[in-house]
This record gives C-alpha cells, sequence and structure tokens, in this order.
C-alpha cells in the first residue's frame, strides 16, 4: 500500500474535498474514490488510463462523463511514493 493524502492549504482547505463536495454527484465521486484506492494500491505501478504522467514527478487523474471532463494533478515523492491531491 501507498500513502495518498489530500494537500491541504496554509489555512486548512482542503480543496479536493471542496471540488468533490461541489460536484454533487455519487457516482462520480464513487469513481474518484475508486482511482484514489487504485492508486493506493498500486502506487507507482498505477497505469493509463487511470492515471497520465505529464513531466517529472506530476501526474493527472482523468475521468470523463458524457461533455465533464474532469482532471486532477497530483505529485510522488520518490523517497515513500506518497501520493498528493491537487483539484
Amino acid at each position: 500500500m501507498y500513502e495518498v493524502f489530500n494537500y491541504v492549504s496554509p489555512r486548512n482547505e482542503d480543496f479536493v474535498d471542496e471540488f468533490i463536495t461541489f460536484l454533487k454527484n455519487k457516482a462520480i465521486e464513487g469513481r474518484l474514490l475508486a482511482r484514489f484506492d487504485y492508486l493506493e494500491q498500486y502506487g507507482p505501478l498505477a497505469k493509463p488510463p487511470a492515471f497520465e504522467h505529464l513531466g517529472e514527478k506530476i501526474y493527472y487523474i482523468r475521468l470523463s462523463f458524457g461533455r465533464l471532463e474532469i482532471r486532477i494533478l497530483f505529485f510522488r515523492w520518490e523517497e515513500n511514493y506518497s501520493y498528493q491531491w491537487f483539484s
């Protein structure tokens, strides 16, 4: 298992949770949480189409729901394969 956590701003704002709450759609929330679980399980072995590599240690989750396209950026720390999300 790999450590995955949301970015929390210095003002204690959790942008990923706020984004998911803003969507107000259980189907989308379920798919996002499934991707988070997949990343926790497979870490650096996670493959497209679930995740895409942008460069260096930056990746993103890509989800499509009809016309709605969702991208959530995340990055990896080498020493312990921790992941942090940004939306």
